[in-house]
């Protein structure tokens, strides 16, 4: 109403800060034993006084309307200082979260662990979460057992190198399938690029109820969720002798599993056996099943090269599908996409600049090199990247049994930056020495497994 007297009202004026009280990025980190100056102001006359986990750090003197103190950190992870003012009867709080860096531990990988995803340390049986992010000043491990929210004994080590983050826990954290995600210097929340299963807020509520798919903790963090969940791909196979046919002798059903079948999954497609029986294919090729963006599509728009999309099913299911295929004759050949990744994948998250990869995006190129690019163009002449596609050929190849794969869009792995600004296909379909290597080594690791 025009005439009713004036709240008591309090505003940040330094730092800077985002709509959410969260100071801006560039302010956002600070380290232990830095001091910050504030400054706020109220509407009117006030005792203001700062406060942290219930207790009052300092207070005015007296009643001011501005107020500017100063504070030294001593406690490192996230911080939440609540700024008061109290003016007759009347409060009013805001609540300022910064990160302090934490002293990051130097140290390498157990013996043993490989540098990406989870693993069990052989020699001591802990978890080691691992995350490959070169030039970061510190990462910490979130989860549902420390409220998402960057604690001290949960800050990882870094290698020797500066390339590798990790974390070694006991298993008895770990009980059921439980979301974790990382948060990278004290700004960015990123799931795991070697993520199983990833947890979308946005996108998983359009999906079938799914009693085995935990609930994303709202309110608690944002943006995408990793799930360890031991046991949840066990699977007993039944036919471990399948041979697949020569390759000349091959006859292919490729198929999108949305469409093929009326419930558009692993399962309708295992109902269908008899059908692919009958017309005498020998063997499918699926087209892309890894976790990609959104709940419908081709595949081609891929996020996640580890996760099975969950709009088809299970990992678990995925393996029954593959077991029936080969117990009745028929191969299972996958299409892979590695040519690039979407804007959900954390490689181009954790390295981004003004909507593109950065120039120092270890597995994305900037600008793509090729004239037919969607998505973010990987750079294969990364050992980062190789090192990641060899990884995902293992996994898929001996985790899923896998008889063959079709790499799409194949020429753009070529690195020679030819064709892209006037679309010249010729020199990009040309013959590449380079891009021949990438494809022997790629080929040479597949037949290797």
């Amino acid at each position: 109403p025009l005439f009713q007297k004036e709240k008591l009202a309090l505003k940040v004026q330094a730092p800077q800060l985002q709509p959410t009280y969260i100071p801006m990025p560039e302010q956002r980190s600070f380290a232990l034993a830095e001091r910050i100056s504030l400054d706020v102001i109220a509407s009117k006359r006030a005792k203001f006084s700062l406060w942290h986990d219930g207790e009052m750090l300092e207070e005015s003197s007296g009643e001011t309307q501005q107020w500017k103190p100063d504070y030294t950190f001593s406690k490192a992870g996230e911080i939440a200082l609540q700024l008061r003012a109290t003016a007759a009867g009347e409060t009013a709080t805001q609540t300022l979260t910064f990160f302090v860096e934490p002293k990051v531990s130097i140290a390498n990988l157990p013996a043993g662990v490989p540098a990406g995803g989870v693993s069990i340390d052989p020699a001591t049986g802990k978890l080691v979460f691992t995350l490959v992010a070169p030039g970061k000043s510190s990462v910490a491990l979130l989860s549902s057992f420390n409220e998402y929210a960057a604690r001290e004994a949960y800050v990882m080590n870094r290698s020797i190198d500066g390339t590798v983050w990790w974390i070694a826990l006991d298993k008895s954290l770990f009980n059921g399938p439980t979301p974790y995600q990382f948060l990278v210097d004290g700004q960015l929340r990123v799931a795991d690029p070697y993520s199983r299963l990833v947890l979308d807020p946005a996108q998983d509520a359009f999906l079938p109820v799914n009693a085995a798919l935990p609930i994303y903790p709202q309110g608690k963090t944002t943006g995408l969720l990793s799930v360890y969940a031991p046991g949840m791909q066990d699977y007993s196979w039944k036919n471990t002798n399948f041979k697949a046919p020569q390759v000349e002798d091959l006859i292919i059903y490729e198929l999108l599993l949305r469409d093929f079948s009326a419930s558009g999954d692993f399962q309708g497609l295992q109902d269908s056996i008899a059908y692919l029986q009958k017309l005498g294919v020998n063997a499918v090729e699926l087209m892309p099943i890894q976790e990609f963006e959104g709940n419908s599509s081709w595949g081609y728009n891929p996020s996640f090269h580890f996760a099975v999309d969950k709009k088809y099913g299970s990992a678990a299911q995925l393996k029954a599908l593959v077991d029936k295929l080969h117990a009745a004759g028929i191969a299972v050949i996958v299409d892979v996409v590695f040519n690039h990744a979407f804007s959900q994948s954390p490689f181009f998250q954790l390295y981004m600049d003004g909507g593109a990869p950065a120039s120092d995006n270890p597995w994305l190129n900037r600008m793509a090199m090729h004239p037919f690019n969607v998505g973010y163009d990987f750079n294969h002449e990364s050992p980062l990247t190789k090192q990641f596609v060899k990884d995902a050929l293992s996994y898929w190849t001996t985790e899923f049994k896998l008889d063959g794969y079709r790499f799409d869009l194949s020429k753009g792995f070529s690195q020679r930056n030819v064709g892209t600004s006037d679309g010249d296909v010729s020199a990009w379909s040309a013959y590449d020495a380079s891009r021949i290597a990438l494809w022997k080594a790629y080929n040479q690791h597949i037949k290797s497994i």
